[in-house]
């Protein structure tokens, strides 16, 4: 089975192309196997590009625990690098379990670019209280694709983002879990974040968080509509365009390597 490890702001994915239509055995046990830091290749998640009748292809991105992710923000830009190596044009449709969204590479030099994604409209935006452990705190929920929750701290160094963080994501208040965007505001234009991320555990960045997080500072305030988003592995431009509502991120994407792997 070949595979290409890529990597966008850090968030890792192993992509395997099935576009000539071949299936996957199994990708939930694939997504585990490959996904393992000391006995696989080692990614946040398994992206599976395969055919699509109305995008360039569909994307489809397994969680490190084998869990299916309803869509990725780093992944999608992966993706668009991936078939733009391959002969795509600039602007592309990928096909989404959220729906198909619109990718512009911007640049490109060899195995690693710069890539523009629209996520759509943000969706069930919802500013609530819950408890935790008998801690009562306000959040911000939403869709981006994936359910994110965002939660506002004056130290992200100090955030309890290990223990909160899973809590949060398993809460009643979302019966499917959801991705815990913690976020620090550093002036109108800036944001730092940490994320946990239902199935796979904090990541280096969060594509679908950043958006939700600039959603979220806009709503309340804090930020502007336009935000440089800084994470742990690098940092993501987040724009939500007035008029429209549309949200565009914008941010790396690179080939870490290529390689074969023995499944089944």
């Amino acid at each position: 089975m070949r595979f290409t490890k890529l990597e966008g702001a850090g968030n890792d994915f192993v992509c395997v192309e099935t576009r000539s239509g071949e299936a996957l055995e199994d990708p939930s046990a694939l997504a585990r196997h490959v996904c393992d830091r000391r006995r696989g290749v080692g990614a946040d998640g398994l992206l599976v590009l395969g055919p699509s009748d109305v995008a360039s292809a569909r994307m489809t991105v397994w969680n490190a625990d084998g869990s299916l992710a309803d869509m990725c923000g780093n992944a999608l830009r992966c993706s668009a690098l991936v078939l733009h190596m391959n002969g795509a044009a600039d602007e592309l449709d990928i096909e989404t379990d959220s729906g198909v969204l619109e990718a512009t590479v911007l640049s490109r030099d060899g195995t690693e670019g710069s890539v523009r994604t629209g996520l759509g409209r943000p969706e069930s935006v919802v500013r609530t209280v819950l408890e935790v452990e008998e801690r009562s705190m306000e959040v911000d929920t939403l869709r981006v694709g994936n359910p994110v929750c965002v939660l506002w701290t004056d130290s992200l160094e100090e955030a309890p983002v290990s223990h909160l963080g899973p809590r949060l994501a398993a809460h009643p208040f979302f019966p499917a879990g959801t991705n815990v965007a913690f976020a620090q505001r550093m002036g109108a234009d800036k944001v730092r974040q940490r994320t946990w991320e239902r199935g796979c555990g904090e990541t280096m960045a969060c594509g679908t968080g950043a958006a939700a997080v600039c959603v979220s500072g806009a709503m309340s305030g804090r930020t502007g509509r336009a935000v440089d988003v800084s994470l742990p592995g690098g940092t993501l431009q987040v724009e939500w365009r007035d008029g429209d509502d549309q949200l565009l991120l914008t941010g790396p994407a690179r080939v870490v390597f290529r390689g074969d792997a023995t499944w089944r």
